[in-house]
């Protein structure tokens, strides 16, 4: 499942999935050594509940696009023409 690393929670990472907005609170040395804030990865448990994650660099990528995106249509004020 696709997860967003939301923010650090004393020993923990908080993650959110992108999909139904459950949290999960895993273990900060569970995670790659380059995950930071605003990250995507891969999550997934082994066959004992183990979490595995996996960076997935293409989907914050994608993310940032789109942010960006929307940061340029409200300086174009493409919301205010909408509403005449």
């Amino acid at each position: 499942m696709l997860v967003v690393f939301d923010r650090y929670e004393g020993e923990h990472a908080v993650l959110i999935d992108q999909h139904n907005h459950q949290i999960y609170n895993i273990v900060i040395g569970c995670l790659p050594a380059s995950a930071q804030v605003g990250d995507y990865l891969d999550l997934s448990f082994d066959t004992a509940n183990q979490p595995q994650l996996i960076l997935a660099p293409e989907q914050r990528q994608a993310a940032e696009q789109r942010i960006t995106a929307k940061l340029e249509r409200l300086r174009r004020g493409d919301h205010l023409a909408n509403n005449s």
